[in-house]
C-alpha cells in the first residue's frame, strides 16, 4: 500500500507542474509586451531630432581676370542650409564662413561676412576656397580660379611733336619722321591708340599728308594709313587679341611725306 501511495503523490505533482508550465508558456506573449512598453518611451526620450544636411556654398566673382593690385568682390549671398528654418528657433544656420585665396605667408581669414574684397600682390593663377560651416559644425567648398595679371602698358609720346619741314617751294619737301615702340606682355587682350595729327605750313593753307604704320615685333605690319589733311584731324586704333598676340616690342612710325605736321599719341595696352 504505501508503495502505491507514492506513486500517487508523484503523478500529482507532475500533473501539477504541467499545469503551471502551461500556464507561464500561455502569458509569456503578455509579459513580453509589458516590459517592451516599458521600455519604448525611455528609447524614445534619448533620441535626437537631426536631418544631418550639410551647408551649399556658393560664390560669386566680380573678374576672374585682374591685374596685380587691383581688388575683386567675391559673394557667398547665396550660400544657404538646407536644415535652417526660419521659425523663430535658435537655429542659426550658416554660422561661419572661411575664406583661403591661397595667397603665400596669408592665412585663412574667418568669420560671419558674407562679402569680401581682395587683390592679388604678383601674377599667377591663385585659386580660392570658400568654405562654409554651420551650426552642427557641416561643411561645404566652393572654389574659382583667379588669374593675376601685369598692369596696363601706357604708349604716348609724352608731347606733341612737328615732323616734316614747313613748304618754302610749290614742289614741297619729303619731311622726317617719329618713331615710338612699348613692349606688349603676354596675356594682352586689348591696345588702343589715339593719334592726333594737325597741318602745319608757313605757306596759305598748303597740305600736308602723313603716313602712319604700325609693326609688330616680327616686323609684320597690323595697319597703315596714308592721311592728307590742311587742319587737324584725330585717328583712332583698337586691336583685338588676334592681332596683338605676339609678346615683344610694337613699332608705330608717323612718317611725313610733304610738309609738315604736329603729331601727338596716347594709348595703352590692356591685360584685363
Amino acid at each position: 500500500m504505501a508503495k502505491k501511495k507514492n506513486v500517487l503523490i508523484i503523478i500529482g505533482i507532475v500533473v501539477v507542474g504541467l499545469i503551471l508550465l502551461t500556464s507561464l508558456v500561455s502569458y509569456s506573449d503578455e509579459i513580453s509586451a509589458l516590459f517592451a512598453e516599458k521600455e519604448k518611451p525611455e528609447q524614445q526620450n534619448n533620441t535626437q531630432p537631426s536631418t544631418g544636411k550639410p551647408p551649399v556654398a556658393s560664390l560669386m566673382v566680380s573678374r576672374t581676370r585682374v591685374e596685380v593690385g587691383i581688388a575683386v568682390l567675391f559673394d557667398a549671398n547665396e550660400s544657404y542650409d538646407p536644415d535652417y528654418v526660419e521659425d523663430g528657433t535658435d537655429y542659426k544656420g550658416i554660422v561661419s564662413y572661411i575664406w583661403d585665396y591661397s595667397i603665400p605667408d596669408m592665412d585663412p581669414e574667418f568669420g560671419n561676412t558674407t562679402q569680401r574684397q581682395q587683390s592679388f600682390p604678383e601674377t599667377g593663377d591663385y585659386t580660392v576656397t570658400l568654405t562654409v560651416v554651420d551650426e552642427s559644425e557641416m561643411t561645404d567648398s566652393i572654389s574659382v580660379v583667379i588669374t593675376v595679371v601685369n598692369q596696363g602698358t601706357t604708349v604716348s609720346l609724352g608731347s606733341t611733336v612737328m615732323i616734316g619741314e614747313p613748304i618754302y617751294e610749290p614742289i614741297g619737301v619729303i619731311g622726317n619722321s617719329t618713331e615710338v615702340n612699348w613692349t606688349v606682355k603676354k596675356d594682352a587682350t586689348q591696345m588702343n591708340l589715339t593719334i592726333a595729327i594737325n597741318g602745319y605750313d608757313f605757306r596759305n593753307q598748303h597740305p600736308s599728308t602723313v603716313e602712319i604704320l604700325l609693326y609688330n615685333p616680327y616686323e609684320k605690319l597690323l595697319n597703315n594709313a596714308t592721311i592728307s589733311l590742311i587742319g587737324g584731324q584725330t585717328v583712332e586704333w583698337s586691336f583685338g587679341p588676334g592681332e596683338i598676340d605676339v609678346v615683344g616690342d610694337y613699332y608705330l612710325y608717323i612718317q611725313c611725306m610733304e610738309g609738315a605736321a604736329m603729331v601727338s599719341l596716347d594709348g595703352y595696352v590692356n591685360y584685363l
